[in-house]
C-alpha cells in the first residue's frame, strides 16, 4: 500500500563548471557561494586571464587564447577531461557582431561563429548542461556554417545537440533578479533528457537610489576617501551642460546655452556650414544661432538642398559672426539616470559622459537650476549596479603613503590602483550579471530532483 508521496532533493555539491569567454570572473562570485565549482575557464585576452587568476585562485585551469584555434580548443577539452567530468558549460561569447543591423542577414563577422566552437567543446566534453548568454537578438542572428550554410544561431544550436538533449531560449532581464540594472539577455538552456526550466522573475524592482543612494555625492573631476569612488576626467563644457540637467532628463532639452553645442567661427568672407544630411532637420530642440561681434544673438538663416532624394541643410555665417549649433546625436547621450528606476544597461562605454544614459542622477543644489554630480558613475557605483558588493575590488587599491615605491596602473586621490579604471569599466560592461547567472543555475536543484513513492 502507498502510504506517502514526497520529494527528495538531490543536493548539488560542487557541480563542476567550464566557463567559456570567461571575462575576468565577476559572474562567478555568486556561483561559488552556491556550491558550483568552476574548474576550467577560457578567456581570449591575457590581461583578463591575469585578473581572473587573482579573483579565483581556486580555479585549476585558466586557459588563455582563441577558442577557434585548434590547439586552444584541444587544451580546453583536455583540461575538462582531466578535471571533470564537467557538469555545466557556461558560454558568453562576444556580442559586438550581433547588432540589429546584422540580425536579419547572413553575417561574416567571425565573432558570431564563436558559438560553433563553443558547441564543439560542449559535445567533446559530454557535459550534461549548457547555458548560453548573449544579446536578445542572438538567436535570430545568421552565421555561415560549412554544413548548414546560412543559418540562424538558434536553429544551428538545435541541430547540433544530441537527440536526447533539449534546448530552450528566453529573454530575461537583470532587473528581475535582484539587480538594479535594466539588462536584457538571451538565455539558452541545454539539458540532457529533461527540460531545464527558467527561474522565476522577481517583479519587485531595485532602484538606483536603493543601490547607490547612500554613497557620498561627488563632483566632476574629484576623488573621495572611498576606494574606487572617484570621478572620470570630464570636459568643462560637458560638466556645465550636465549641471543644468535634472534627474532623468537629457541635456539636449536644456534652456539657453547649457545644451550640447559648438561654436563655429567665420574665418573667411563667405562661410556656409553644412549641418546634417539624410533628411534630418539637424537639431533636436535648439536651432542654429548667429552671434555677432557684439555678442548679440539671432536665428541663423538655414537653407536646404535636395539632390537625388538626399536633403542637405546649410547655415550661412556672415562676416564677423559665429554660429552656435547643437551637436547632433541621440537624445540618450548627455542624459542623467533616474533615481526611482533601475539603472539603464551598463555598457563598455560607461565612462563616457556623452554615451548613452551614463550620467549620475544628481540632486538639486543652490542656486536653483543647478544639479550635483555632473559626472558618470564611479567604478564603485557600477559594481553595486551589477549586483556585486561595493568592496569587491578594494584589495586592488592601496594607500599611496603606505606604498611610496610601488608602481601602480593608476593613481587618484590617496590611492594607487593595480588596474586602470578604463579596464575595469570595460569588463563590467561585458558582465554576465552574477545574480541572474546564479538564479538560472540554481534551478538545477529542481531539475535534478527525484520523486519517490514508498510502498509497504
Amino acid at each position: 500500500m502507498v502510504v506517502s508521496l514526497f520529494y527528495i532533493q538531490l543536493h548539488i555539491i560542487s557541480m563542476k563548471v567550464l566557463s567559456l569567454f570567461a571575462n575576468v570572473g565577476f559572474g562567478e562570485f555568486e556561483l561559488i557561494k552556491n556550491g558550483f565549482n568552476v574548474v576550467v575557464a577560457n578567456e581570449l585576452l591575457d590581461d583578463r586571464v591575469d585578473f581572473y587568476k587573482k579573483l579565483h585562485p581556486q580555479t585549476k585551469e585558466v586557459i588563455a587564447g582563441d577558442i577557434s584555434q585548434p590547439k586552444v580548443k584541444e587544451c580546453i577539452v583536455n583540461a575538462a577531461h582531466k578535471l571533470g567530468p564537467i557538469d555545466i558549460i557556461i558560454a558568453t561569447p562576444p556580442c559586438q557582431g550581433m547588432s540589429l543591423a546584422n540580425a536579419k542577414k547572413a553575417s561574416n563577422d567571425p565573432r558570431n561563429t564563436l558559438i560553433v566552437h563553443a558547441m564543439e567543446v560542449f559535445l567533446k566534453t559530454k557535459a550534461k548542461y549548457m547555458l548560453i548568454e548573449n544579446v536578445p537578438n542572438m538567436p535570430e542572428t545568421y552565421i555561415n556554417h560549412e554544413e548548414y550554410g546560412s543559418i540562424k544561431i538558434a536553429d544551428y544550436i538545435k541541430k547540433s545537440i544530441p537527440e536526447n538533449f533539449q534546448c530552450h531560449t528566453k529573454v530575461l532581464n537583470g532587473k528581475h533578479f535582484n539587480t538594479p540594472q535594466e539588462r536584457k539577455r538571451s538565455i539558452t538552456l541545454i539539458s540532457q533528457n529533461r527540460r531545464w526550466d527558467f527561474p522565476d522573475e522577481n517583479l519587485e524592482l531595485q532602484t538606483l537610489k536603493s543601490a547607490i543612494g547612500d554613497l557620498p555625492s561627488l563632483e566632476a573631476n574629484c576623488s573621495s576617501p572611498l576606494k574606487w569612488h572617484f570621478s572620470s576626467k570630464h570636459n568643462e563644457r560637458h560638466v556645465d551642460w550636465m549641471k543644468h540637467t535634472a534627474s532623468g532628463k537629457g541635456a539636449y532639452f536644456n534652456a539657453l546655452k547649457h545644451y550640447p553645442c559648438c561654436i563655429i567661427e567665420n574665418n573667411s568672407p563667405d562661410t556656409i556650414k553644412e549641418l546634417i544630411k539624410n533628411g534630418s532637420i539637424g537639431w533636436h530642440t535648439n536651432p542654429p544661432i548667429l552671434i555677432d561681434s557684439e555678442g548679440v544673438e539671432s536665428k541663423a538663416k538655414v537653407t536646404s538642398l535636395n539632390s537625388n532624394g538626399v536633403v542637405k541643410l546649410f547655415a550661412e555665417i556672415p562676416p564677423k559672426h559665429s554660429l552656435r549649433r547643437e551637436i547632433y546625436g541621440f537624445t540618450t547621450a548627455y542624459k542623467r539616470m533616474n533615481w526611482d528606476k533601475p539603472a539603464p544597461t551598463v555598457t563598455m562605454t560607461n565612462g563616457s559622459i556623452s554615451s548613452q544614459n551614463n550620467v549620475h542622477p544628481g540632486c538639486p543644489i543652490q542656486p536653483d537650476g543647478i544639479f550635483s554630480d555632473a559626472r558618470v558613475l564611479t567604478v564603485r557605483e557600477i559594481l553595486l549596479l551589477c549586483g556585486l558588493s561595493a568592496d569587491s575590488l578594494d584589495s586592488f587599491a592601496h594607500n599611496l603613503d603606505a606604498h611610496p615605491d610601488k608602481k601602480f596602473k593608476f593613481k587618484c586621490g590617496i590611492y594607487g590602483y593595480d588596474y586602470h579604471p578604463s579596464f575595469i569599466r570595460k569588463v563590467l560592461g561585458e558582465l554576465f550579471l552574477p545574480k541572474m547567472a546564479s538564479a538560472i543555475l540554481n534551478t538545477l536543484h529542481q531539475h535534478r530532483g527525484k520523486q519517490l513513492t514508498l510502498d509497504i
